[in-house]
């Protein structure tokens, strides 16, 4: 169903060697529960939002990932325009999903999310239904960089319906004959159509890509009228239990519709009915083994337990069964930074950005790798990505709560509590877990706090004149001590000639306190430490160490 994130909600913030406010007991357990996911793909809408509130910061055993052929075409497909006259007939605008999907089979042929074909709708100010004109198509096409745009129409009189299709070349503008098939079997039409488009694009599928692109995962009309009722519900941002009751509706018709499995696993993770959504997701699997969405859900079932081995290879498995989705590759990077292997998620990330760029969650998935790879101007970057094609609404769950860590892990507050706010409606919204919609909530009320001063009651310090000062200082210190007190950085030698070269050029003492503070600032907090009493040689001499942990306290001596 749609693209709905699941808010991604990494809600870790080490400040001057705090306690991460959300972490659990044991350092290295450091999932509960997160939002953000879409679990669609494939010829229909995905499941709704999985509410997860991450601290990512390890990593897995790493594995090499299935690369699969180099696609020839790049496709947008958007929803079909409802020329029916009939209002509620407009939830069938998403059956250009069952087309979407058995393109998909196809390698030869790439299918951009949907995530990426509604931003290219956002920016030519329209909605998935809306009617598309070639010079439209185009300008979208262009936004995303797809090669070929593919929209159309749909029709019915009495039970048989018309679905017409036209696909657009984007570099050249030229637009092919209308492609039409008449039916009253969606599924029908959806065989139809796919063999016009790829002869439009002269692709020849292979044997196996025709058995997969052929299979059915309902042959009821009205489970599948429920089914897409369920996805428009979903792109509408409808809470997650309304989502669940009409996908149950479309199960109650079929009891065998493996993909209708597969978008209710995902509503019951976002409501954090975690036991109903692993059975849910098995049973998907016992339908239909090879399903990429059944084993990513799982894997998200797993994650939030903190099942890191069994969610890893849940994840793998989805990513081996479709190795063009970018959201399967950002949640394996998750299970690596929950593990410490920041190289292999980074990877993981960069490799994702590639396959969607449009992808918000995947670059400010990036932009945490980036942190605590100390690596803060590529973060930065990331999250300027990510705010560009942050999506609208509850789709924007999942980025907006990663872009908030990452704010707060580089120290910004002010900005990481910005985007806390801006995701806890959508979580309300959405209908997620209670308990991770209090985790942001408390998340919140944190960083509210470090912003706000607090008056407290306190005797005010002795005052000593300098005189006194000189004195105590002198019964207390010998003449280096005092003189390194007053000049941390003429402690050594190497100390002195660091601050000379951070210096140089520099013409005022305001100035060169500012380029020192400039390299002071570069040197990122590390997650999970904890604050020791350090002289200034002591933090010098670890400073570029990076497996030292430095805090606030080590910042301020130098």
């Amino acid at each position: 169903m749609g693209g709905r994130g699941i808010i991604a909600a990494h809600v870790q913030r080490i400040e001057c060697g705090k306690e991460p406010a959300m972490a659990t007991a044991q350092k290295d357990s450091r999932f509960s529960n997160d939002p953000r996911t879409r679990i669609n793909r494939g010829p229909a809408p995905a499941p709704p939002v999985l509410l997860l509130v991450a601290v990512l910061l390890s990593s897995l055993p790493a594995q090499e990932e299935t690369a699969g052929p180099v696609p020839r075409f790049t496709l947008a497909v958007p929803g079909f325009e409802n020329r029916t006259g009939d209002p509620d007939l407009a939830h069938w605008s998403h059956g250009a999903a069952l087309l979407r999907g058995s393109l998909r089979e196809v390698q030869a042929v790439r299918v951009l999310s949907e995530g990426a074909t509604r931003y290219a709708l956002g920016q030519v100010g329209l909605r998935a239904g809306d009617p598309i004109d070639p010079n439209t198509a185009r300008r979208m096409g262009e936004s995303i960089e797809a090669q070929r745009v593919l929209w159309g129409y749909y029709t019915k009189k009495a039970d048989r319906w018309r679905v017409a299709v036209r696909v657009l070349n984007v570099a050249t503008g030229a637009v092919s004959a209308e492609l039409a098939a008449e039916a009253s079997d969606w599924f029908e039409i959806r065989d139809r159509l796919t063999e016009q488009v790829l002869t439009e694009l002269s692709v020849i599928p292979t044997a196996e890509e025709r058995e997969k692109m052929a299979q059915r995962w309902t042959r009821s009309t009205e489970a599948l009228d429920w089914y897409l009722q369920g996805g428009r519900a979903d792109e509408q941002g409808k809470p997650a239990a309304e989502v669940e009751a009409l996908l149950r509706r479309a199960l109650g018709v079929d009891p065998n519709g493996a993909l209708a499995y597969c978008s209710l696993a995902g509503a019951l993770a976002t409501q954090g009915q975690l036991d109903g959504a692993e059975e849910t997701a098995r049973r998907a699997l016992d339908l239909k083994s090879d399903s990429a969405r059944a084993h990513y859900v799982l894997g998200w079932v797993h994650m939030i337990r903190n099942q890191l081995g069994q969610a890893e290879a849940e994840l793998r498995r989805a990513s081996q069964l479709d190795p063009q989705d970018a959201d399967y590759l950002v949640d394996l990077a998750r299970i690596c930074l929950a593990q410490r292997k920041g190289e292999e998620a980074t990877a993981l990330l960069e490799k994702a950005v590639t396959l969607d760029r449009t992808a918000a969650a995947a670059h400010a998935a990036l932009a945490n790798a980036y942190v605590l790879q100390k690596r803060p101007n590529d973060a930065v970057r990331e999250l300027a990505e990510a705010r560009r094609y942050l999506p609208a609404g509850v789709h924007g769950a999942n980025a907006l709560s990663s872009i908030a860590v990452a704010y707060g892990m580089l120290g910004r507050r002010s900005e990481a509590l910005e985007y806390y706010e801006r995701t806890l409606p959508l979580a309300r919204e959405l209908g997620a877990n209670p308990n991770m919609i209090r985790l942001i909530e408390n998340r919140i009320q944190q960083i509210r706090s470090t912003l706000t001063p607090t008056f407290i009651q306190a005797a005010p310090p002795r005052r000593y004149t300098e005189e006194e000062l000189n004195g105590l200082l002198q019964q207390k210190l010998t003449d280096d001590e005092r003189r390194w007190t007053a000049n941390p950085f003429s402690c050594t030698e190497a100390m002195r000639q660091w601050a000379r070269e951070l210096t140089q050029g520099v013409d005022t003492d305001l100035n060169k306190a500012k380029a020192i503070f400039e390299e002071l600032a570069a040197r990122l907090f590390d997650p999970g430490g904890r604050p020791k009493n350090r002289t200034a040689r002591e933090v010098f001499d670890a400073w570029k160490d990076p497996k030292v942990c430095l805090m606030c306290a080590d910042h301020a001596v130098l």
